[in-house]
C-alpha cells in the first residue's frame, strides 16, 4: 500500500511541474514582446535563482545517471538523496519561472513610494522611467 502512494505522490509531482510549465509557456508565448523584456531585465534575480535550481537538479541527475551506468553502486540513501534533490531542483525552479510569467499581484509593474504620511503612493511614469534611466541613456 505504502508504494502505491510513493507512486501517486511521484506523479502528482510530474504532474504539477508539468502543469507549470505548460502555463509558463502559454503565458509567455502570448505576452507583449514589450512586457516580455521588461520582466526579463526587471526579474534578473528570480532568472538567476531559476537557472540555479535547474543546474543543480540536473547535476545531481547526471551524477546519479553516471554513477548507475558504471556501475559504481551508489548506496540507496544517496541515490535517493540525489533523485531528491533534482525533484527539488526541479520543483523550485519551475516555480520561479512561473512567477517571472505571473507574477504576485501588486509587486512587478508598481513601484511603490512610501510618502511623509505613511500612505502607499503609486509613481507616475515619468518617474518610472526616470529611475529606469532610460531618459539618461537615450540623451547619450
Amino acid at each position: 500500500m505504502a508504494d502505491l502512494w510513493i507512486v501517486v505522490g511521484f506523479l502528482a509531482f510530474f504532474g504539477t511541474i508539468t502543469g507549470l510549465l505548460t502555463v509558463t509557456f502559454l503565458a509567455f508565448t502570448r505576452m507583449d514582446k514589450d512586457v516580455r523584456r521588461a520582466r526579463m531585465f526587471i526579474m534578473e534575480k528570480r532568472i538567476q535563482r531559476f537557472l540555479g535550481a535547474f543546474t543543480v537538479a540536473f547535476i545531481a541527475l547526471t551524477v546519479l545517471i553516471c554513477a548507475s551506468m558504471i556501475a559504481v553502486g551508489l548506496p540507496a540513501a544517496i541515490g535517493t538523496g540525489l533523485l531528491v534533490v533534482w525533484l527539488g531542483g526541479m520543483g523550485y525552479g519551475t516555480y520561479e519561472l512561473f512567477l517571472i510569467v505571473r507574477p504576485p499581484k501588486g509587486t512587478l509593474l508598481r513601484l511603490i513610494k512610501k510618502s511623509n504620511t505613511g500612505r502607499s503612493v503609486l509613481l507616475e511614469k515619468a518617474v518610472i522611467l526616470e529611475r529606469s534611466g532610460r531618459d539618461r541613456d537615450a540623451a547619450k
